[in-house]
């Protein structure tokens, strides 16, 4: 893989047996986050197609929008195309448009990052919610470059935070998932399986990845009003 990983790449590494594994660990971290998208509107920003056939049946609308640096392919394969190639920096989509957003091998390698962010807080409606999959700066994942993860500016959690708080999205929280080194032994992406939920009980932020999940929250402001004249109780008695 390049420094920047495109579709190919992407799609020769997912369709592995070690990128199976890799998918399968992180489509369960996220359907901890998210149980059901029946009838809202989500979109994928990256390479998001691995975790997005998930909510395809049940989602409103899904839309995949993919980077100028990664390429774009037509999907779903049976069916009208859901695939944009975009900006990064101009999404095409209304404000306040989509209900949730799953951003995957994207922010790790932007040079908009924080142009980005502000995209996706536009289009967000107000109480959608956004996750981010991002290497973990900790993790075993970041420092190999025999996965998708090992490529771009990994992440500790307060650093993705802040950047999204940056733009007005208020954390939520965050999970974790690769427990596993990241090899393509047989025998290891087996035990994957019983290294995940152990992995996350004993050391739940220290996976491979970081899943992040911020929200898009108004408040609103306080205005000054006229003072409330004293009135003195009435006391039954």
């Amino acid at each position: 893989m390049h420094i920047h990983p495109d579709i190919a790449e992407l799609r020769r590494f997912y369709s592995s047996p070690f990128g199976e594994a890799v998918r399968r660990d992180i489509a369960q971290a996220l359907h901890r986050h998210w149980q059901d998208a029946r009838g809202l509107q989500m979109v994928g920003v990256g390479f998001a197609l691995p975790y997005l056939g998930h909510y395809l049946p049940h989602a409103y609308s899904v839309i995949s929008l993919m980077l100028p640096h990664m390429g774009a392919i037509y999907w779903p394969t049976d069916g009208l195309n859901h695939s944009i190639l975009m900006d990064q920096s101009a999404f095409p989509l209304r404000d306040e448009s989509v209900d949730r957003i799953l951003v995957v091998h994207a922010i790790e390698h932007s040079p908009h990052l924080h142009t980005m962010i502000q995209e996706l807080y536009r289009i967000m409606r107000v109480g959608g919610r956004v996750l981010f999959v991002v290497p973990n700066r900790t993790g075993l994942w970041s420092r190999q470059r025999n996965n998708p993860f090992g490529y771009g500016h990994p992440y500790y959690r307060m650093q993705l935070q802040h950047r999204g708080e940056l733009a007005g999205f208020t954390f939520v929280g965050v999970s974790s998932a690769l427990y596993y080194p990241p090899t393509t032994w047989r025998s290891a992406l087996y035990s994957s399986r019983y290294i995940e939920p152990l992995g996350r009980a004993i050391l739940p932020r220290q996976g491979g990845v970081l899943i992040v999940e911020m929200e898009k929250q108004i408040y609103a402001g306080i205005t000054e009003s006229a003072p409330i004249p004293h009135i003195n109780p009435i006391v039954v008695g």
